[in-house]
C-alpha cells in the first residue's frame, strides 16, 4: 500500500500536467466561439444575407496571412450569433508549408481523411479546390441542424403532392 499512494500521485501529476491540445482555430477565431471575437474594425466585413439561413451572416477579411503566406480570402459564416464555419482560401503552391505549420500546432490528422483533425464538435479540414488550397473549419452540430431543416422542409413540401 506503501508504494501504491506515491505512485498514485505520479500518475495523477503526470496526467493534469499535460497540457491540453489547442483548440482548432484560426488566429483566435473558432467555430463554436460567439461572434463577438469577429473585430469589424479588425478588417472584418460582415454582411446579413446568408441565404442558407435566416438567422445568418457572412464575414469577410482580405490582407491575411496563413503560416506565413497570403491569404485570397478569409470567410466566417455565422447562425445565431454563433461561428458556425471558417473557410481560409490561398494559393495550392503553399499547400504542404500550410499543412507542416498546421501539424506544427495541432498534431497529426487525426480525422477520416489525411488532412482533416477532429477535436469534440470541431473539425478543419486541408483540401484543395481548383487552383486553391482551402481551410475549412466546421462545426457538425450545423450539419445537423441543417440536416433537421430540411427533413422538416421536405415533409411539409410533401404534403403538397
Amino acid at each position: 500500500m506503501k508504494k501504491l499512494v506515491p505512485a498514485l500521485l505520479i500518475a495523477l501529476q503526470t496526467s493534469t500536467s499535460s497540457a491540453a491540445p489547442p483548440i482548432l482555430d484560426f488566429k483566435g477565431i473558432s467555430t463554436g466561439n460567439s461572434a463577438a471575437v469577429i473585430n469589424t474594425s479588425n478588417g472584418w466585413q460582415c454582411n446579413d444575407e446568408e441565404r442558407d439561413d435566416p438567422d445568418g451572416m457572412a464575414c469577410f477579411k482580405m490582407n491575411e496571412t496563413i503560416a506565413g503566406v497570403p491569404v485570397h480570402t478569409a470567410m466566417v459564416t455565422v447562425s445565431k450569433q454563433t461561428i458556425r464555419g471558417i473557410v481560409i482560401a490561398f494559393s495550392i503552391e503553399h499547400m504542404d508549408r500550410v499543412k507542416a505549420a498546421l501539424t506544427s500546432k495541432f498534431g497529426q490528422p487525426n480525422g477520416q481523411y489525411s488532412t482533416s483533425w477532429n477535436q469534440g464538435f470541431r473539425t478543419m479540414t486541408l483540401t484543395t479546390r481548383e487552383d486553391l488550397g482551402q481551410l475549412i473549419f466546421i462545426d457538425r452540430r450545423t450539419i445537423e441542424e441543417r440536416k433537421k431543416r430540411e427533413a422538416i422542409d421536405a415533409k411539409s413540401n410533401s404534403a403538397d403532392l
